[in-house]
């Protein structure tokens, strides 16, 4: 009995505890208040409480030395101006998860459900801004839309930015990045399960970033996994994700489709006849398992003798205007036949091959010892047709993100 007694206390004391740190910050109203209503507290305000680690308007102070959290309900905060982010902080929104069903991927309980909290732009600007702090911005289940700034539409990162199940909408950037521009060395970026739709800016209409920083290359990690990258650029769009600085980069289980831009998709060159956006020779670029397919641009993967460039288990075919791969050098298809090594490693990806003889659009330019290698080493589909090879674009729809 007393062994009993002593185990109680002990969860109970333990329940007390959490209860105890438990500090999240609960936002209540959906107007874009700044201080004059103490009866209720809104995303601006609770973010400044965190900022500032004491109360504000109507929400609780934030607390030192650990990353605050606020909780967001569901519907749409219309902001009148950028929210500036000046401390590490975690933003949840409304649960988005159905536990009466299995979840599409995991195949376990539960499954995931329509996203239903939404931070929306009004006027013209970026809706979060980290860079005066540098500080850390966390995104859960959350509906980022209509942004419009100079650089970073929807998020200007001056730090590290964790998104997990956000959608970046319909925002725009006057210079690069229309949905994220990273911004300064501490900026870099982990996605999963993030939907980026319908933006667009001149350069890297869905990701762009500082190349270089003090005279030195800008260091940037970008993590992108089961994303959907869909329907974003415009015809004076030059490049959709562009890659500058020292970049290290993985793309995973994403679907990269029906983007346009004038140059490319996947930018990830050293460009030296443009000083300002140049890539590092430390670089790296990992596309494993992505359909990147239906893109209209002159080459969907752009990519040269600088940095180094892995490719496994991709479907990179079915673009329109170009290439699906280019060798962005001078002679390219000599340059590639004579390469015996090479930066770039490709294994057991469907695309198509260059041909001497026939079209050149939609090819992939690989090194020559990639091609004259095993047949395993990459799938041919000069003569198979799409819909054998894929379904039709399933649209969004109760949280699971568009895929072919």
């Amino acid at each position: 009995m007393y062994r009993k007694s002593l185990l109680a206390l002990m969860i109970l004391a333990t329940f007390s505890v959490t209860a105890a740190t438990d500090k999240t910050i609960i936002v209540s109203t959906f107007e874009d208040e700044d201080g004059e209503n103490a009866s209720a507290c809104s995303l601006r305000e609770a973010i400044k409480a965190a900022t500032d680690n004491r109360s504000y308007g109507g929400c609780s102070a934030g607390q030192l030395s650990i990353t605050d959290q606020i909780k967001l309900k569901a519907g749409t905060y219309k902001l009148k101006k950028t929210l500036v982010v000046g401390s590490n902080l975690v933003i949840t929104g409304d649960d988005a998860a159905n536990y009466e069903a299995e979840d599409t991927y995991t195949g376990i309980f539960p499954a995931r459900s329509e996203l239903k909290t939404t931070i929306e732009g009004e006027d013209g600007f970026g809706l979060f801004d980290t860079t005066a702090g540098r500080s850390g911005l966390t995104l859960n289940n959350v509906i980022l839309s209509k942004g419009k700034n100079a650089y970073g539409g929807a998020i200007r990162a001056g730090g590290p930015v964790t998104l997990n199940r956000v959608y970046i909408l319909n925002s725009v950037a006057n210079a690069s990045g229309g949905a994220i521009y990273l911004e300064g060395v501490n900026a870099n970026l982990i996605a999963s399960d993030v939907l980026f739709q319908g933006n667009n800016a001149p350069r890297g209409a869905v990701i762009g970033m500082s190349c270089i920083d003090n005279l030195g290359w800008t260091s940037h990690s970008i993590a992108l996994e089961r994303n959907s990258i869909i329907n974003n650029g415009s015809a004076s769009a030059k490049s959709i994700i562009e890659y500058c600085g020292t970049a290290v980069s993985t793309i995973s289980a994403s679907t990269v489709a029906k983007n346009i831009s004038i140059d490319s998709t996947l930018k990830f060159t050293h460009d030296e006849a443009n000083k300002v956006y140049v890539l590092s020779p430390n670089s790296s670029l990992v596309l494993n398992s992505n359909t990147i397919v239906e893109n209209t641009t002159n080459s969907t993967l752009l990519y040269d003798n600088v940095g180094n460039l892995s490719l496994s288990a991709n479907i990179l075919a079915y673009n329109k205007g170009g290439k699906s791969c280019r060798y962005g050098v001078a002679n390219p298809s000599v340059a590639l036949k004579d390469l015996k090594t090479s930066t770039v490693s490709a294994t057991l990806n469907a695309v198509k091959p260059p041909s001497l003889t026939g079209s050149q659009d939609d090819v992939c330019d690989l090194p020559g010892h990639i091609y004259a290698a095993s047949i395993n080493k990459f799938v041919d589909v000069s003569n198979i047709t799409f819909s054998s090879l894929l379904n039709n674009l399933t649209p969004l729809k109760d949280g699971t993100l568009p895929f072919f």
